[in-house]
């Protein structure tokens, strides 16, 4: 038996020395020829080997290749994909014989890795699938009854390069050092290492329960550390593998570069800049699978240039996370956050300091915000929010808003809203209850200051479209347009000035493009420039520079109240063309006449109270230009008032006067003191006046005036943009009413009364022009008729028709006007008019009581 033993023993010492010769018998190249062989057909690339592999097997089984190469695919910017450097590994021999695997050491230094992404989406990683090994026929203590331990697992001055084409994204991990532990698959897995990030030095630590567990998907007690320059993350709790990773444990995350993370990881795709952000801090606990774990944050704090944001609450993960907690912002030059061009940037920058305390619910996107408090204060704008507010869909407010701006004009233009230079639009306050979308609030029992001018009602803007939209219902008390035409406050307290020219400075219009409107209001007064209106319904409509406003509550309740009377109307004033066009129809009842022309013209010497209506329009860019475009008709039926400046009821009365200056040839008004004075005046019953406008030139075509004693008719034109005037009254008596022997005419023709000239000084005159005319034609008349009567015969009827101008007559000169003018050249009277002119002088001498010519008698 021991002789058995023996020889049993000598052939294993002889095996034993064969297995540990053999690979020292077999050349090297034929290793590495069959790796590089192999290696190139798995992975489609030429992989070579640098050096000769070295293999020994006692005491432990030992292997080394001093270098290896892994080439990219065509197309790829360096030729060769990986470089690694030495690769050595020791497996213990002896613990092979009872099936398990002891690495005492594994380790890889120098390695390379390049990694790169093509802008036509190839990428140098993607291998051929492995080709799979039937197993089925093996035995079941073949499949896997190896158990493996690893004592010590080294990877050295490792670098692995990434650039994307695509996006132009890169990192590089550099320096590379991490060793790792695991004696036993059911022992502690121990790792730790260090590195560079692009540059940025890092280093971690990680420890697992086992590494069995994870692999039968049950919870592994899993402790991390990661350290870096940009901040520091833990995690303490359990993982479990499977489709998808899960946690359960708590985390901490710290850092005070939290930019520069994302410079590193590249904030292309960001609205923000990333080196604005300085610093983040969060701690809780998560559970459940990692891409839809819940976190229970108790508390997360961002700081950034002018943002300090907290949040404490429930955060699910997914897509879209979902946030059911409350934040704390305060915000204090926000707009530095963001780059270039973006849209935040003029809203934030208006807003100042902002305070924001809120419970949040819903997805991070859009959430709703409920049990706001928002306090917002710059130099420009006040802002006081409490409510709620849903920040998904309709984005619909609920709360109560109160804004303020004292400098209204530098806000509007932060918002690229351009305004004409003025006075207007400095100051405005808003108050009430807010409904509504975010983009088109509603104020309800809202209190709204514009510059001097408040109001109450419902106030609201939509501001979705290229133009914002206001929509009001609003009383007043006052409401002063005048500021919004471009008249400056001093000049609303000063009546209109006859002795001045109509205002020829542009319009101030352009406010008008700005907003879009549609407003109805109604105030106690109205002021507009020196026009005042009082119980006033304005309803009314602004789109593209286009205003329409409706003056009137219905078919038989007037508009406002202006010049005492009752108005109602329509007003078109549009803005929209390069030169602006202004419609106004209205109609009146009880105004007071003297008011009326007096605001509107400066003209207040005709007084009364009676029905007026206003159908005109006009078209210009400034006061002036609209006065001299003035087009339509005014029409006005007065009773019970009087014409300032002139009393006819005198000028009747001094008839006696009117022949003794007519016989005396000095027929002017000089000689009637008490007729034409600033304190004459003519009553009137009733007085009619009609007047057509035609380019800014009113002419009478229907004037009357009428009382007891006398009545009188007017014709002529006004001229509103010269400010002249020229227009003659024709008074007449009323032979029943007047007295015997008062007259006003001479031999029962009227004398008109001329008033002509610019109405800072007109001139006041009898038009003897008329009359002269007048008894021209009279006496002609007479003397024809006397010819026929005493020639007779065809001989007489010729001669009257001559004389009284029915043949060969010529035109009768023209009136003379104010004006100068070179006094034209006579021309030689024929025989016929000589004998005409012979006629009238006899005709006129015994008119006006002359005495006869004996030799013309006959």
């Amino acid at each position: 038996m021991k002789r058995i033993l023996i020889i049993a023993g000598s052939i294993f010492a002889l095996l034993l020395v064969a297995v540990i010769a053999l690979p020292f018998l077999i050349p090297s190249s034929v290793y590495k020829n069959q790796i590089e062989s192999a290696a190139t057909k798995a992975l489609e690339r030429e992989v070579i080997l640098i050096g000769d592999p070295s293999l020994s097997i006692f005491p432990s089984i030992s292997a080394k290749i001093d270098g290896a190469q892994v080439a990219n695919p065509d197309g790829f910017t360096d030729a060769l994909m990986i470089e690694a450097g030495q690769l050595k590994a020791n497996v213990k021999l002896w613990p092979l014989f009872s099936q398990k695997v002891e690495i005492s050491e594994i380790s890889l230094s120098d390695a390379t890795v390049r990694l790169e992404k093509l802008i036509d989406g190839r990428s140098n990683w993607e291998f051929p699938a492995p080709e799979e090994t039937d197993t089925s026929d093996q035995p079941d203590d073949a499949k896997g009854g190896f158990q493996t331990g690893i004592a010590r697992a080294g990877l050295t001055n490792a670098a692995v390069y990434f650039a994307d084409r695509q996006t132009g994204q890169q990192f590089a991990l550099t320096d590379f050092n991490t060793t790792a532990r695991l004696t036993a698959l059911d022992k502690p897995f121990t790792s730790e290492g260090d590195g560079r990030i692009n540059g940025q030095v890092f280093k971690y630590d990680i420890s697992l329960e086992t590494i069995d567990s994870l692999t039968n998907n049950a919870p592994s007690a899993l402790t991390i550390e990661l350290g870096t320059d940009y901040g520091d993350i833990t995690y303490d709790g359990f993982l479990s593998l499977g489709d998808i990773p899960q946690l359960d444990g708590s985390f901490t995350v710290a850092s005070t570069t939290i930019g520069q993370v994302l410079a590193v990881i590249g904030d292309v795709d960001l609205p923000i800049k990333a080196n604005e952000l300085k610093s983040i801090a969060a701690k809780g606990t998560i559970k459940g699978p990692i891409d839809t774990a819940l976190l229970n944050v108790s508390e997360a704090k961002l700081k950034a240039t002018g943002l300090d944001f907290e949040y404490a609450g429930e955060i699910t993960l997914g897509a879209q996370p979902i946030l059911d907690g409350a934040i704390t912002l305060n915000a204090s030059d926000a707009q530095r956050l963001f780059k270039a061009g973006q849209p935040m940037i003029g809203p934030l920058s208006i807003l100042g300091n902002v305070d924001l305390i809120a419970k949040v619910k819903g997805p991070s996107a859009t959430p709703t915000l409920t049990g706001i408090t928002l306090k917002q204060r710059a130099p420009n704008l006040t802002t006081d929010y409490t409510g709620s507010i849903d920040l998904g869909g309709q984005q619909v407010l609920n709360g109560d808003l109160a804004i303020s701006s004292q400098n209204l004009r530098p806000l509007l233009a932060a918002l690229d809203v351009e305004l004409p230079e003025g006075d207007t639009l400095q100051n405005v306050a808003i108050k009430g209850d807010v409904s509504g979308e975010l983009l088109a609030p509603m104020l309800s029992g809202a209190t709204l200051t514009l510059d001097d001018t408040s109001a109450t009602g419902q106030v609201g803007a939509n501001l979705k479209g290229a133009t914002p939209r206001l929509v009001a219902d609003l009383s007043m008390e006052t409401l002063d347009l005048t500021p919004f035409l471009g008249a400056s406050a001093a000049e609303t307290d000063a009546p209109a000035d006859i002795n001045q020219d109509w205002d020829d400075s542009p319009l101030a219009l352009d406010g008008l493009k700005a907003v879009n409107a549609t407003i109805t209001i109604a105030a106690g007064n109205v002021i507009l420039d020196n026009i005042e209106l009082s119980d006033a319904l304005l309803k009314t409509r602004l789109d593209d520079g286009r205003l329409s406003a409706i003056f009137r509550n219905d078919d038989n309740k007037p508009g406002f109240k202006a010049f005492d009377g009752n108005w109602s109307g329509d007003l078109v004033l549009d803005a929209s063309r390069s030169t602006p066009t202004l419609k106004v129809d209205a109609l009146a009842d009880s105004v007071a006449a003297q008011k009326l022309l007096g605001d509107l013209t400066g003209f207040n010497r005709l007084s009364g109270l009676g029905d007026v209506r206003l159908d005109l329009s006009s078209e210009g860019n400034s006061l002036k230009g609209l006065i001299s475009g003035l087009d339509g008709k005014f029409e006005s039926n007065l009773s019970n008032g009087a014409l300032k400046g002139i009393n006819l009821a005198q000028l009747i009365r001094s008839a006696d006067n009117l022949g003794e200056a007519v016989k005396s040839g000095n027929l002017t008004l000089a000689s009637f003191k008490d007729v034409i004075s600033s304190d004459a005046e003519t009553d009137f019953s009733s007085f009619l006046g009609n007047l057509t406008f035609d380019s800014g030139v009113a002419t009478l075509s229907e004037v009357r005036l009428n009382n007891p004693v006398l009545s009188a008719t007017a014709s002529g034109k006004i001229d509103l943009a010269a400010r002249t005037i020229d227009i003659r009254f024709t008074p007449r008596v009323d032979s029943q009413a007047q007295g015997a022997g008062s007259t006003i005419g001479l031999s029962g023709i009227p004398v008109p009364i001329r008033i002509s000239g610019p109405w800072t000084k007109p001139s006041y005159g009898f038009d003897t022009d008329a009359v002269r005319a007048e008894l021209t034609a009279r006496a002609r008349g007479t003397v024809a008729d006397t010819i026929r009567d005493r020639v007779g015969g065809d001989v007489g009827g010729i001669i009257g028709d001559i004389v009284g101008g029915q043949r060969g007559s010529t035109p009768a000169p023209a009136a003379p006007t104010d004006d100068a003018e070179e006094a034209a050249p006579v021309e030689e009277k024929s025989i016929e008019d000589e004998l005409k002119d012979r006629a009238v002088e006899g005709a006129l001498g015994a008119i006006f009581g002359g005495k006869k010519n004996d030799d013309t008698e006959d």
